[in-house]
């Protein structure tokens, strides 16, 4: 009986916004994920995504502000984990293009993330977005040959391209 196959995703359209500026951090770096969600798992998820819901629903309390950050909090922990557990390896690279330190099956490589990056995550692994992503690369033939390629450094991205501003 097989199991899923892990997949690299490229990365290339991970963006993230800082101060009205658009940035493609992630451009020609890749993921590797296991897809698949236990039930416990996707429950959180449909609980993400009634998020915004939940937190109108809190608007005018005289707690809102407590309930809301306890609220924030319960949900992100889930959704690093599950994420945590999925994402296998990856060549990313932080702001200072050092190489980002190897999932390892736990949330804490993703709690230093940007959430942006963590919902690009939970996007991929879902297997939502572009269509370039049915045709991601082959997989690893196992995860430690997916961790010692993500620990080869990659090639130095050129500067242009990598952000944009929003119009």
């Amino acid at each position: 009986m097989s199991k899923p196959t892990i997949r690299r995703v490229p990365s290339d359209d991970c963006e993230v916004d800082v101060g009205g500026e658009t940035f493609n951090p992630h451009e020609g770096e890749w993921v590797e994920i296991q897809p698949g969600a236990s039930i416990r798992e996707l429950k959180s998820l449909w609980a993400f995504d009634r998020l915004s819901t939940d937190l109108d629903n809190l608007s005018g309390e005289p707690d809102e502000k407590i309930r809301t950050l306890e609220r924030l909090e319960v949900h992100f922990d889930a959704l690093t984990e599950w994420v945590g557990r999925r994402v296998k390896a990856w060549n990313w690279t932080d702001d200072e293009n050092q190489l980002m330190p190897q999932p390892d099956g736990t949330a804490t490589p993703m709690r230093e993330l940007k959430p942006q990056e963590l919902y690009y995550l939970r996007r991929i692994l879902r297997g939502e977005g572009p269509a370039d992503r049915l045709n991601a690369s082959p997989p690893s033939q196992t995860i430690s040959s997916a961790t010692e390629s993500a620990q080869t450094p990659k090639e130095q991205l050129p500067t242009s391209g990598r952000s944009r501003t929003k119009s």
